[in-house]
């Protein structure tokens, strides 16, 4: 025996309403989220000094150099050609914490630049998949 069920009646006063609230509160993606259709992977100042460090949005620190070479090739041109990575280390100072900004030194045709990246989320994703991994 098929049970048969009453037809479904679309109210349009409903519809209307209820699309008006929908849109009211619909959550809005975040400026930088993923989700947003603007989503920048490198954010923040120009990379030129410790203050206007160019700030990475991914989750590894393989990415993120993949992201620093994608910057520094829009400024300098091809990797090997144009520029070279030569000293890489870690800026230390009483406003900074340990680990956060990057310092890139290039040597380039146009000479000796140095090149600052915050690459604090990269490494809270990698710490946390060493973690993941240790258990």
């Amino acid at each position: 025996m098929a049970v048969i069920l009453p037809p479904v009646i679309k109210c349009p006063l409903k519809q209307k309403y209820m699309g008006f609230f929908s849109k009211l509160f619909k959550s809005k993606p975040k400026p930088n989220d993923l989700s947003s259709p603007d989503f920048k992977p490198i954010t923040g100042g120009d990379a030129t000094s410790v203050e206007t460090s160019a700030i990475i949005h991914c989750l590894s620190m393989g990415m993120a150099n993949s992201l620093i070479d994608k910057f520094i090739v829009e400024r300098h041109g091809t990797v090997g050609e144009d520029w070279d990575r030569s000293i890489e280390h870690f800026v230390i100072n009483d406003r900074i914490p340990s680990g956060v900004i990057r310092c890139i030194n290039i040597t380039s045709k146009a000479g000796d630049k140095a090149y600052y990246f915050n690459v604090s989320k990269p490494m809270l994703g990698t710490l946390k998949m060493i973690e993941m991994f240790k258990k």
